[in-house]
């Protein structure tokens, strides 16, 4: 509605951000929504659904009196779903074309990329990168937002959300939060020559750590001053624990690490 014109628009997804009633978690920027709000500025929580969007939807009703989520299905129209499902049934049929023949170290690899092009024509995720775009590009109409915060993990939905976004409010600044752990296994953070050049990207990209940005200067091309210094949200602070000392200095045989990648 009208009330929340020139709010900050943080972007979130099911499942990893999950409702567990009577409470809301946020999976990607932790305490950052309450926060920005406890400093005055106004935040609509912006999600998306994998997954089991209905059931999702149904509960997220429950629970949004008092918070500003509001799920993607809010800002698609009849007429916008019926454009998205033409468009992919066209793509389903016509594919999408490449200018130029790919090699890799002077090998062709057409085939390689027709077929991904094929099966990814032919899945439903193309109808709804469509219905992200059109969501964003609608909500720009609407909402015209001071500014988006989204999780950047350089994926497709990213891609189809600024363009839908900055058709409708080109003066939103968008801000990626690279959250995840990066590895050389993590090629969808490097780009390509000349690749950061034609594809969407954030105005500005936070790091989870000064040791990310390096990384991701060397080998992944971005564009000039593009990344910038962030730190890990969803670890919030706890406070510290108290602990009793031993009547018997403590024995340490083993120690357990656990990786989340």
């Amino acid at each position: 509605g009208e009330q929340w014109r020139d709010a900050t628009i943080v972007v979130t997804s099911f499942p990893n951000s999950s409702i567990q009633l009577p409470a809301y978690r946020e999976a990607y920027f932790g305490s950052l929504p309450t926060a920005l709000t406890q400093r005055g500025q106004r935040v609509v929580l912006f999600a998306l659904y994998a997954k089991r969007a209905l059931s999702h939807i149904l509960a997220l009703r429950r629970v949004s009196q008092g918070l500003p989520v509001v799920p993607q299905e809010a800002y698609l129209t009849w007429p916008d779903l019926l454009a998205c499902g033409a468009r992919a049934l066209i793509q389903w049929r016509k594919r999408f074309p490449y200018r130029e023949p790919v090699q890799i170290n002077g090998i062709s690899v057409d085939v390689l990329v027709e077929q991904e092009i094929a099966e990814s024509c032919q899945s439903r995720s193309l109808f709804w990168h469509l219905c992200i775009a059109a969501a964003a590009r609608r909500l720009g109409q609407r909402l015209a937002p001071a500014r988006c915060v989204y999780p950047f993990e350089n994926r497709a939905w990213e891609r189809m959300w600024l363009t839908g976004l900055r058709e409708s409010s080109p003066q939103t600044p968008c801000i990626g939060y690279q959250h995840t752990a990066f590895t050389r296994g993590h090629t969808n953070l490097v780009f390509g020559p000349q690749e950061a050049e034609t594809i969407p990207l954030p105005d500005v990209i936070l790091t989870a750590g000064e040791v990310v940005k390096r990384w991701l200067e060397a080998v992944g091309r971005y564009p000039q001053g593009r990344l910038q210094v962030g730190c890990a949200l969803y670890q919030c602070p706890r406070p510290p624990v108290r602990q009793e000392r031993e009547a018997r200095p403590l024995r340490i045989r083993r120690v357990l690490v656990a990786l989340s990648n």
